[in-house]
């Protein structure tokens, strides 16, 4: 059976959010603005959702500037 992991990412506002798709998309990551889910707590609603390497994406958003307001990773499968 295969496993897969999906990241979120909850950030500061929506503009970050679309900053944070635009930033990963030219890195070659696939994203999408998501609304928060409630387990993650509050702060503007949006996140981002990924399938893709955790620790890198956590990486190119950092060294972007884009503050992680909380973070989660899921494994399916």
């Amino acid at each position: 059976m295969n496993k897969r992991s999906i990241s979120i990412f909850s950030l500061s506002s929506i503009t970050y959010a679309i900053k944070a798709q635009s930033v990963l998309k030219k890195e070659g990551i696939s994203s999408e603005v998501i609304k928060t889910p409630k387990d993650m707590g509050k702060g503007c609603g949006y996140s981002i959702r990924l399938a893709s390497d955790f620790h890198r994406a956590e990486e190119i958003l950092t060294q972007a500037g884009i503050e992680i307001k909380a973070k989660k990773q899921i494994t399916k499968g």
